[in-house]
C-alpha cells in the first residue's frame, strides 16, 4: 500500500511540474517575442515542449 501511495504522489508531482512547464513560460514568451529576443523565445518554447512531452510520459 505504501508503495502505491508513493507512486501516486510521484505521478501527481510530475503532473504538477508538467502543468507548470506548459502554463508559466507563455508569460515570458509574449515579452520575448515582442522584444525580438530570439534565443529566449526558443528556450521558452523548449520548456513548453518539455512539459507536453512530460505529460505524455506520465499519463
Amino acid at each position: 500500500m505504501s508503495q502505491n501511495k508513493s507512486k501516486a504522489q510521484r505521478k501527481f508531482w510530475l503532473q504538477v511540474l508538467a502543468f507548470a512547464l506548459m502554463m508559466l513560460p507563455p508569460i515570458g514568451l509574449y515579452f520575448s517575442v515582442t522584444l525580438s529576443v530570439t534565443w529566449l523565445t526558443w528556450v521558452l518554447m523548449g520548456l513548453i515542449a518539455a512539459g507536453m512531452f512530460l505529460t505524455m510520459r506520465v499519463t
